[in-house]
């Protein structure tokens, strides 16, 4: 009988073959995860990797994350409404959601669509005693106070992840603002918001700020978990 052939063991070219490929497949897993480390802006397709392909909680770059996690230095925690989960962005960059950086004419009345603002005008003698809320579904909302009779004692909350800006050309006098979790919210004092009263800004997690164009003005700042936030505003009093 003839001898019955053997199957010889692989070469030491198709073993290095093997253990280059694996290697370098490993490379390549470690640059994709490394590229969700940029500082681009978050979108609804990263946000979905992000959180599909690495489902525990995580901080730093585009990392998962929850509202409870700190994401570190400059960065906060933007996710869509209604998910437990995110991923940790620039501070000041917009959560995923947002379709666009235009009002498009979808404003609330009595507010009007102005370039890329919803935009709220308080008069002489308005917005006085009250609450408002300012929920434009794009854009920015913005809040304009217009005479020393306007937005005084006035509750302002800020609602969804739309930027969020209130500007005091006059009164102002005890305004409260509360600020989205995830929008940005600036107060700018250029009249009013003097005396024993000064207006009070509440922050999210995104970027929060105030200034003022007096040292008359004086904002009272609760930083909370902004991601950026200076409690003694520029200019202010």
């Amino acid at each position: 009988m003839g001898q019955v052939g053997r199957r010889r063991a692989p070469g030491r070219s198709v073993i290095a073959a093997a253990w280059t490929a694996l290697w370098l497949g490993g490379c390549q897993l470690v640059a994709g995860l490394s590229d969700l480390d940029k500082d681009a802006p978050v979108t609804s397709a990263a946000l979905a990797s992000a959180t599909a392909s690495a489902g525990a909680t995580g901080s730093g770059g585009a990392m998962p994350c929850d509202p409870a996690t700190s994401c570190g230095p400059n960065r906060y925690c933007a996710h869509d409404m209604g998910q437990m989960k995110g991923v940790c962005a620039l501070c000041g960059d917009n959560p995923p959601q947002i379709p666009s950086d235009t009002c498009g004419g979808m404003c609330k009345p009595p507010a009007s669509c102005q370039g890329k603002a919803c935009v709220h005008v308080c008069g002489a003698g308005q917005c006085n005693m009250n609450a408002l809320d300012l929920d434009g579904p794009e854009g920015t909302n913005r809040l304009v106070c217009t005479d020393m009779t306007s937005c005084n004692g006035l509750v302002v909350h800020c609602k969804g992840p739309r930027p969020c800006e209130i500007v005091c050309l006059g009164g102002c006098k005890g305004l409260d603002v509360q600020c989205d979790m995830l929008g940005k919210c600036t107060l700018s004092c250029q009249g009013g918001c003097a005396g024993p009263m000064p207006p009070h800004l509440a922050c999210g997690s995104n970027l929060c700020s105030a200034s003022c164009t007096s040292p008359l003005q004086k904002v009272n700042v609760d930083c909370g978990k902004s991601c950026a936030c200076a409690p003694h505003p520029a200019g202010c009093g």
